[in-house]
């Protein structure tokens, strides 16, 4: 309960389905908007927007799979 940081991932072309939700899945996130015309994904974490640590923590983590995600970003 309580208010949940939000992320944008942007996920590589031609990524299956599957990928794409078991990496969602992997961090617990749900998502709350897109795909936008970038392709980009609003998704909801379980972290506080205010524990920035973990918040970027995650974003690194994301940012280093670069076979699955192009581009990883906190919601300000």
């Amino acid at each position: 309960p309580g208010p949940k940081a939000r992320i944008l991932v942007g996920f590589q072309e031609k990524l299956p389905e599957e990928t794409l939700r078991q990496t969602i899945l992997g961090f617990h996130g749900e998502i709350v908007a897109g795909p936008s015309a970038l392709g980009l994904y609003t998704i909801e974490v379980p972290i506080r927007p205010e524990r920035t640590e973990e918040v970027n923590k995650l974003l690194k983590d994301l940012r280093r799979r670069k076979d699955v995600v192009r581009f990883a970003e906190a919601v300000p």
